[in-house]
């Protein structure tokens, strides 16, 4: 019981460190959110202000007037995590469930969306003001009140996540040069096509569409999926983004390979493990397995380029090893998932529960981050532990 006892009292202090934080915390990319008037109304102050505090590995944020805040996305993978607990945590999901029930964007537009971190954000050639959504965190938000209505069938929560879907569908739903996705967000550039983004959107339809609307036509999610298969490398990986008009690959490859292997996986559980589908999620899933972890469980930052460690590379490696093993892909893959977990544990988690940002190899970066850091790895454990408490089921 060792090994369990060791992820099970880690997933209790991460758990409790976030409710006594009030699930409020700090983010790798608030520095926009200063309330010096120096740096919030300037491209410049914020631009510089995101990424010095992104990469210092002393927290300015004091210093910037930066506070803490919470975030829709956090909530919910924290409420997703706690949900695999629902007898124990129902008082705190029902919590989150309101905060995220008060944050709605329907007045602006016109379904149920959340601005999945609610302070602006700065980065190199684009500017977010609050208010604005976009694919991922409601695909997260989405999730929670997807999972939330097993538990707890409230009308409101049903009508929470079809609505998320059927923001997906009217403003997200792209066909340009016969290129089928989801934008990131509903002013994305219609020739921006991020891999990722367009795959948790089609997965996201998909599971809504099976259980609430059963005369949806899958034809159109089915070739989303295809369309990014097709753009597979060949060693089995994929790169960020196409940008359609010009042909330019972003060539970023990082935990956002857990994000297209996840979608993939989605849709065979829902359809069938079938071609090209299957062959293309077990290359995508060697590659992640052979050339974005050390045998050890380190995760490697964007390959090649090994280091720093990145928190959010850990977590997503548990989620979708487990995942893997899960739907009897291979029980190797529950060994490395838990392989992982270990070793995140024993060299990015602080004593009062909070997990790292960056571990590099002669210093590690330890500011805590609601969203990026902890949220994730508190799902991810969630994630593992519901698998190995099945296992022990069957195993009885």
């Amino acid at each position: 019981m060792g090994k369990e006892d060791i992820i099970e009292k880690s997933f209790r202090n991460v758990i409790q460190y976030l409710i006594k934080s009030d699930y409020s915390g700090f983010d790798p990319y608030d520095g926009a959110n200063s309330q010096l008037t120096l740096i919030n109304n300037n491209k410049y102050g914020r631009f510089i202000s995101t990424y010095l505090n992104k990469f210092s590995p002393f927290n300015l944020r004091y210093l910037f007037k930066i506070p803490v805040s919470k975030q829709n996305q956090a909530l919910a993978f924290i409420g997703r995590a706690m949900i695999k607990d629902y007898k124990t945590y129902k008082e705190q999901i029902k919590y989150i469930a309101d905060c995220l029930a008060q944050d709605t964007l329907i007045k602006s537009y016109g379904y149920h969306c959340w601005d999945a971190h609610g302070i602006p954000l700065q980065v190199r050639f684009a500017y977010k003001p609050v208010g604005k959504t976009d694919i991922v965190g409601n695909d997260a938000i989405g999730r929670f009140f997807f999972e939330l209505y097993k538990a707890d069938p409230k009308e409101q929560y049903k009508e929470f996540f079809i609505s998320v879907c059927e923001l997906f569908q009217s403003q997200l739903k792209t066909n340009w040069n016969q290129k089928h996705f989801y934008r990131y967000t509903p002013h994305t550039l219609k020739h921006n096509w991020c891999y990722n983004a367009s795959a948790i959107g089609a997965s996201y339809v998909e599971m809504v569409s099976k259980s609430f609307l059963p005369d949806y036509d899958k034809t159109f999610t089915s070739q989303c999926l295809k369309d990014i298969i097709e753009h597979q490398k060949p060693e089995g990986h994929w790169y960020y983004s196409l940008n359609l008009d010009t042909g330019y690959e972003k060539p970023q490859v990082d935990f956002h390979q857990g994000f297209v292997l996840d979608a993939i996986l989605d849709h065979m559980l829902l359809y069938g493990l079938e071609e090209p589908f299957l062959s293309s999620y077990k290359k995508g899933l060697e590659f992640y397995y052979q050339k974005q972890f050390l045998p050890n469980g380190q995760g490697i930052y964007r390959y090649p380029r090994k280091w720093p460690v990145n928190i959010h590379n850990q977590a997503q490696g548990i989620i979708t090893f487990t995942r893997a093993a899960a739907a009897g892909i291979g029980e190797e893959y529950h060994q490395f998932a838990r392989t992982i977990a270990q070793w995140t544990i024993q060299n990015m988690q602080d004593k009062d529960g909070h997990f790292y940002f960056l571990k590099y190899p002669l210093f590690t970066n330890k500011i805590p981050y609601i969203r990026w850091s902890d949220a994730a790895m508190a799902y991810a454990l969630a994630v593992l532990l519901e698998y190995e408490k099945k296992l022990q089921h069957q195993n009885a």
